[in-house]
């Protein structure tokens, strides 16, 4: 939901692969990118992000990546920060997933947050 409570859907999936592309993986960039548009796209970018880490959450890609919570996260943050062709890859033959173990890009998942809230939003 934005600041006045009215649900904002995801992020248009080619949108979002644009976005993450321009970024190259870097989370530092990708909220800068994040800046140049109003917040509400922070918001759907994050939405988006929340959609596609939860279609990397299977056991096949967990077992070729990280077995913990976290590190399992983190991985699969690192696999859509490297690009659609890799999530792609890693959704239809899990090892190919096999670079993200121990891989981390944590902060990836705090660009959009971190965006919004530069612009004023209010992070609750």
């Amino acid at each position: 939901m934005n600041d006045e409570g009215q649900f904002i859907p995801p992020m248009p999936e080619g949108r979002f692969w644009a976005l993450v592309a321009l970024s190259d993986g870097d989370a530092d960039k990708m909220q800068s990118i994040l800046l140049w548009f109003p917040k509400e796209d922070s918001i759907t970018f994050g939405r988006r992000l929340d959609e596609v880490l939860e279609r990397l959450d299977r056991e096949d890609i967990n077992d070729v990546t990280d077995g913990s919570d976290d590190g399992f996260l983190y991985a699969r943050l690192w696999i859509v920060s490297h690009g659609r062709e890799y999530y792609e890859a890693a959704l239809a033959n899990p090892a190919t997933a096999q670079d993200a173990e121990d891989a981390d890009n944590e902060q990836f998942y705090y660009s959009a947050m971190r965006a919004y809230k530069a612009l004023g939003g209010e992070v609750i």
